[in-house]
């Protein structure tokens, strides 16, 4: 992605988001919430390119685990935009998981060694990424939990991703 249409996205993606705030929220709230999505757009984009993840694939993981609220913590202890869980942060060298870019470069960068360790196969490395790996390597696949099963198919259904399954 070149520079110019970096900066064009992100001109497009504040006044689509100031145009799509509640009215019914406080102002305050309203320009909190679309610079945040302003952020996370341009952090998801250079991490998608970083990363080889799709754009909309980073942005649907966002949306399924903290609805764009930067400050979420998890009742298992997950933190921050994509809700990792600490031990993933420390391994993927995030030493602030409520840190937009940060969350978004080391949630990124985790889904795709889960990419790459699944085959390649975005359902599995989203079923890591919730369940975590040795659930899947234990179930030989999606693990049978309605949470990671029904998780799996909102983000590949919000991202626009179909998988094929396997012969």
């Amino acid at each position: 992605m070149r520079n110019w249409e970096l900066y064009l996205m992100l001109l497009v993606c504040c006044a689509v988001c100031a145009a799509a705030a509640s009215l019914s929220a406080p102002f305050s709230d309203r320009v909190n919430n679309a610079r945040m999505e302003t952020i996370a757009r341009v952090s998801a984009a250079k991490a998608a390119k970083r990363h080889g993840v799709p754009f909309r694939l980073i942005m649907a993981v966002i949306e399924a685990e903290s609805s764009l609220n930067h400050l979420a913590i998890s009742p298992k202890g997950a933190m921050g935009l994509m809700q990792l869980m600490p031990i993933t942060a420390r391994e993927m060298g995030v030493s602030d998981p409520f840190d937009p870019a940060q969350s978004i470069s080391g949630g990124t960068a985790y889904l795709a060694k889960m990419y790459k360790r699944f085959n390649r196969r975005w359902d599995l490395a989203l079923a890591a990424y919730n369940a975590g790996p040795q659930r899947v390597i234990d179930h030989g696949g999606i693990p049978p939990f309605p949470e990671t099963q029904n998780y799996v198919a909102k983000v590949l259904k919000r991202a626009g991703i179909v998988v094929e399954s396997p012969l």
